[in-house]
Formats: C-alpha cells, sequence, structure tokens
C-alpha cells in the first residue's frame, strides 16, 4: 500500500486498492490512476462476481454507468442471490467507511477549529498604552482611571478591568493596576501616580494697616493674626514667622508661613507711628515772701517782706513707672507744692517720650 500512496493514489483509491486485495481480487484489473474511486470500485465489485469486466473497465465510462452494466452483466450471469448478499453486504462496508471517514473528518476539523481559536487566543497581544507612564495628581484632587489610558487591545473577547476612582488624601507615590483579559490570559500593566501638594497655605489677618501712637502704644504682631491653615497640615498658627524692625516709623511687617510640603506664603501689615498731642504746660509763678526784721533807729524791728525764687529740677520718667498721664500729674501736683515751676516732657534720641521733668 505504501507503494500505491507513493505513487499518488488518493485516500479513497487506496482504500479500493486495500478492499480488493482482502477479498483476494486481482487488483490489475482496476489499479489504474485513470481511474477515479468510484470506477474502481465498480470494477472491484465486476471482479468479486466473476464478470467480465473488460467491456465497461475503461476510464471514458462514468462510474454511474458502470454500475448499470454491472449489474445487467450480473443478471445475464445468472448470479444467485447469496452473491447478490455478498454484494449488499460489500456496499453496505463501503457505505460505513465512508461514514466513518466523514465521521473522522467533522471531528478534526472540530478539533481543528477550537485548537486553532485556542491558539490565537493564547497568541493574542494584549496591551494598554498609558497617555504617560507616570502621572502627578494634586494632593486632594480625584484619580479618574480611564482618564490616562491612551489605548489598549479593544476587541468584542477583550475585557478591560481598570482601579476604582480614588480620592488622593495622601502625599507620595501609589501604583495603581490595570488587566487586560481574553479569557485564556490575562495581562497586567502599572501606572505610577505622584501625589504632590502646591498649594501654600492661608494666612488671613484682621487688618493690613495699623497706626499707633510713639510711647503711648505697643505693637504686638501677633494681635492681628486670625489664622493661618493649609490644605495638607491644617491649623498651622503656630508656626507663622514674623519679620518686623523696630527702629522705623513707617514699616512692613512681613508674616510667613511654610508647610510641611515647602509651599510657603506671606502676608504683609503696612505699621505707621504717629506723634502724640503736645502735653500742656501750665506755667505757675507764685512768689515767696520771706519775713525779714531790720532794726530801726529808735532799737525798734522793722519786718520786710523779701519774695526769694528757689530754683531746682525734678524729673518723672516712664522708666520709673509713670506713662503720657500719671507722669504729668505728678509733675504738676509737685509744681503746685513749690507753688511755682513748668512741667516740661522729655524725649528720647528717636524722638520718643520718656517722661517729664519739673523746673522751678
Amino acid at each position: 500500500m505504501k507503494d500505491y500512496e507513493l505513487k499518488g493514489y488518493n485516500s479513497q483509491q487506496l482504500r479500493q486498492i486495500e478492499d480488493g486485495l482482502n477479498n483476494g481480487v486481482d487488483i490489475t484489473g482496476y489499479v489504474d490512476p485513470r481511474f477515479d474511486w468510484m470506477q474502481m470500485e465498480q470494477i472491484k465489485l465486476g471482479l468479486m462476481e466473476d464478470l467480465d469486466v473488460s467491456i465497461y473497465a475503461d476510464a471514458s465510462i462514468p462510474a454511474s454507468q458502470m454500475e448499470h452494466i454491472r449489474e445487467k452483466r450480473k443478471i445475464e450471469s445468472g448470479r444467485t442471490e447469496i452473491q447478490e448478499h455478498e454484494i449488499k453486504q460489500t456496499r453496505i462496508r463501503s457505505w460505513a467507511w465512508r461514514f466513518r471517514l466523514a465521521a473522522i473528518l467533522l471531528f478534526i476539523a472540530i478539533v481543528g477549529f477550537y485548537g486553532w481559536h485556542y491558539y490565537s487566543l493564547l497568541t493574542q497581544p494584549l496591551f494598554i498604552e498609558f497617555t504617560e507612564p507616570e502621572v502627578t495628581i494634586e494632593y486632594g484632587q480625584t484619580f479618574l482611571p480611564s482618564k490616562y489610558i491612551k489605548d489598549y487591545t479593544e476587541t468584542d473577547n477583550v475585557e478591560l478591568v481598570m482601579p476604582e476612582s480614588m480620592k488622593m488624601d495622601a502625599i507620595g507615590d501609589q501604583t495603581m493596576i490595570y488587566q487586560i483579559k481574553n479569557g485564556y490570559k490575562t495581562e497586567t500593566f502599572e501606572l505610577t501616580v505622584h501625589i504632590v501638594d502646591t498649594q501654600a497655605p492661608v494666612i488671613t489677618l484682621n487688618t493690613h494697616d495699623v497706626t499707633l501712637t510713639k510711647g503711648e502704644e505697643v505693637f504686638a504682631a501677633k494681635a492681628y493674626i486670625v489664622n493661618a491653615s493649609d490644605n495638607v497640615d491644617g491649623d498651622i498658627t503656630d508656626q507663622i514667622h514674623i519679620d518686623v524692625k523696630d527702629d522705623q516709623i513707617e514699616q512692613t511687617v512681613v508674616y510667613s508661613a511654610r508647610d510641611s510640603s515647602g509651599n510657603e506664603s506671606t502676608e504683609k501689615l503696612e505699621l505707621h507711628w504717629k506723634d502724640p498731642p503736645e502735653p500742656e504746660v501750665v506755667y505757675i509763678e507764685t512768689p515767696v515772701y520771706i519775713n525779714e526784721s531790720t532794726s530801726t533807729g529808735s532799737g525798734a524791728m522793722e519786718s520786710t517782706i523779701v519774695n526769694e525764687n528757689n530754683h531746682g529740677t525734678q524729673n518723672y520718667m516712664f522708666a520709673d513707672g509713670y506713662d503720657l498721664d500719671s507722669g504729668y500729674s505728678a509733675c504738676a501736683a509737685a509744681m503746685s507744692a513749690i507753688g511755682q515751676g513748668t512741667c516740661i516732657p522729655l524725649t528720647n534720641d528717636q524722638g520718643l517720650y520718656i517722661g517729664y521733668q519739673l523746673n522751678y
């Protein structure tokens, strides 16, 4: 059979040759590549029936006509019913073989179809292309996973599984997991998300312009702070830094705050100093009379009233506990007790009032 196969006979022709050999038929009567397998079958059946097949063993005669001639020759030869039965059995075996062959071919087709389907899914390229390999999101914003997909394997059999949307409430890096599936395999892709804080703290002051009186009022920088808040760190009022110089008449006070991410903000307060009103100077001149006795020519003593002005100074300094009002009151009281004098306000080199001086 191997030799016949090498000569180019197909499987159905080989089947007729093998069947003839199994039944002891002289196959040389029909083993000819010019015959198709159905013609070979008719010649084989004729030989098995001991018919003279030479009258129809011609490649130009169709198999159906060969069968008609064979049947006619069989009748003419007076074959018995047993021979007819054997012929029928041969036909049944032939059709059974055809059915088995068809079943085998159908099985091979089904296995091939599903095998190819499985193979195609296993080798199917699955990919996800992101808009960028790493993304940066501001603290407090919401991560939307579909926003960062540029392209992916999009077919009917593919399922894309994305992470859930979430609010970014922690500074740092997070890894988002994406998956793409086709029923037979799963590919996983990672997207790195950097959560950052770029918002500076907010400093709130109760005013941005203050005018104070020199010598009477004191500038307390913290008194003008309402609060300082940050979107991540919360209340950072106690972290406010104040930059102010006390040797200027017109000055800008700078309040600054920095959060844990290094974001810094500033607020300014314009500070003005004004001079206090000129204190009222009261002059009191009360003559001081001294009773002096002199001797007259008759030996009697004569009294003479002499106006004698005593001179001196006395200070009432703010450093000693006096202020603008109490210092002046003490100076005026002493001046009244003496009976004369002048209360003069005293200033330092910067022009600030530091006390009063009584001159008498």
